[in-house]
C-alpha cells in the first residue's frame, strides 16, 4: 500500500495495528523502520528519527540496524566481524 498504491496513510494504519496485534513479530524492526519512512514522507523528521533510532538501538543483530543508522548519521555496524574474536585477542 505504501508504495504499490501511493497511500501511506492507510499503510501507516497496518504498520500500526501490526506492532499492537502481535508482541513476537518478526518483521518488528521493519515495521519501525517502514513507519519512519511514513514520517519522513510527511516532514516529520523528529517523529522519523524517533522510530529510525529505536531500529537502531533495540535491533542489535538485523541489517536494517545499518539502514537507520545511514539516516541517523550514526556508524554503521560490521555484520561480517565475529564479535568474540575481540575478546579473543
Amino acid at each position: 500500500m505504501f508504495t504499490e498504491f501511493d497511500n501511506p496513510d492507510s499503510a501507516f494504519i497496518y504498520y500500526s495495528k501490526s506492532l499492537e496485534e502481535k508482541p513476537e513479530n518478526p518483521n518488528e524492526a521493519q515495521t519501525y523502520f517502514a513507519i519512519g519512512n511514513y514520517y519522513l514522507i510527511k516532514e516529520d523528521t523528529v517523529k522519523a528519527d524517533s522510530m529510525f533510532n529505536i531500529v537502531y538501538e533495540k535491533f542489535e543483530f538485523d541489517p536494517i540496524k545499518n539502514e537507520a543508522a545511514k539516516l541517523l548519521g550514526k556508524p554503521l555496524y560490521d555484520f561480517e566481524k565475529d564479535p568474540i574474536e575481540e575478546d579473543f585477542n
